[in-house]
């Protein structure tokens, strides 16, 4: 085998037998360390000879190399092969698993044996498993409205030497700070193997609200917010006090309006004073008179920032000379509130006591004024 010397013995023979080997009748056991053809005898106690040929061949198995001792990196196989150097002879796995090729896929001791019974080579290598990396990177984020997220890929329990990162975007380090929505992926380096980690980054819903400009309301006025979101992301304050649910929000009161949209870690929120101006009192009387023929002047108090009458009058005086309704609309921060007095012209009196007349001494005499429907008489 592969020119290692050989010992030759014949088998057990009976006693009295003897054996010698070649021309010169070396006795045996002897040692051959070439092949060929070689002559051998058995001589038996009664002096006969029996001769024999034995033949002697090299037979030739080269060495196998299954090459270092390797870690598996999880979920890898490694295909090992024993024929290299010896094509069609026998190869056997593991002390019986016969193949030219084995497959290894866990951690343990690799024994291929490579030739025949009597002539053979063998080699092992020591296989073991790579530690696991396992990256810490969620598989989804969502991106706030005109924010930012840091993506970190890392393994907070590694300690196994150093990590190589490489993002889709062309960033090497271990975390990446990112402000666009989209697929990203990062191919990591570790303990020789290889690792793939993925991530999405969304939207969120929400971007901003907004509820417009401060209000000032009339007296009687409401004023409505919308804040364009659902329900279950909204929440309503009104001066510092949670309000009732609603995607609208109604008031007709001053006060600050404010309102927060939440989805997830997301938020944006907007506040909107509410100012309310209330009716001016004008003080104006609601009703008046004047004397037929003539006319009424009606005073309203001052504070306004405008006075405009039904009969085209401006300023703090209106002037009645008909009877009916006398309107005044004051201006004050832009509110327009309507005063009316309601205008009587009553008639002249017209009293008669009747001819002048005379009585009699102890008599008496009632005067009638005429005049059933006078306020007051004198």
């Amino acid at each position: 085998c592969n020119s290692e010397p050989v010992a030759f013995d014949a088998d057990a023979l009976p006693p009295g037998y003897t054996a010698s080997f070649g021309p010169a009748a070396d006795p045996l056991p002897v040692v051959i360390d070439a092949a060929g053809s070689y002559d051998w005898a058995v001589t038996t106690p009664n002096g006969c000879s029996f001769d024999y040929v034995l033949e002697v061949t090299n037979t030739v198995v080269n060495a196998v190399d299954l090459g270092e001792d390797f870690a598996l990196c999880p979920g890898q196989t490694v295909t090992l092969f024993g024929d290299v150097g010896n094509p069609g002879v026998p190869v056997s796995w593991n002390g019986g698993i016969p193949g030219d090729s084995f497959t290894v896929s866990q951690a343990g001791t690799v024994t291929v044996t490579v030739g025949y019974q009597t002539c053979s080579v063998s080699d092992e290598v020591e296989v073991t498993m790579a530690p696991v990396f396992s990256s810490d990177l969620p598989s989804n984020y969502t991106l706030c409205y005109q924010d930012e997220v840091t993506l970190d890929a890392s393994d907070a329990s590694w300690a196994s030497g150093s990590v190589d990162y490489l993002w889709s975007n062309g960033d090497d380090n271990a975390t990446v700070i990112l402000d666009v929505a989209g697929n990203y992926e990062v191919t990591i380096t570790a303990a020789g193997c290889t690792y793939t980690a993925q991530t999405q980054i969304l939207d969120s819903p929400i971007t901003t609200v907004d509820l417009g400009a401060d209000q000032t309301l009339c007296e009687g006025d409401w004023a409505q917010f919308t804040s364009g979101y659902s329900t279950a992301q909204i929440t309503w304050w009104f001066n510092g006090q949670p309000q009732a649910p609603g995607n609208v929000f109604t008031t007709d009161t001053p006060g600050l309006v404010e309102v927060e949209v939440a989805a997830g870690a997301c938020s944006a929120s907007d506040e909107v004073n509410v100012t309310v101006v209330y009716a001016f009192d004008a003080a104006l009387p609601a009703a008046a008179s004047y004397c037929e023929g003539a006319g009424i002047q009606v005073i309203a108090a001052a504070g306004a920032d405008a006075y405009a009458w039904s009969n085209g009058d401006v300023g703090l005086y209106g002037w009645a000379d008909a009877p009916g309704v006398l309107t005044l609309e004051t201006t004050v921060d832009g509110c327009v509130f309507e005063h009316t007095v309601y205008i009587t012209e009553l008639p002249i009196p017209t009293p008669d006591l009747g001819p002048d007349g005379e009585f009699c001494a102890g008599e008496s005499v009632v005067l009638l004024a005429g005049y059933a429907n006078a306020d007051w008489y004198q």
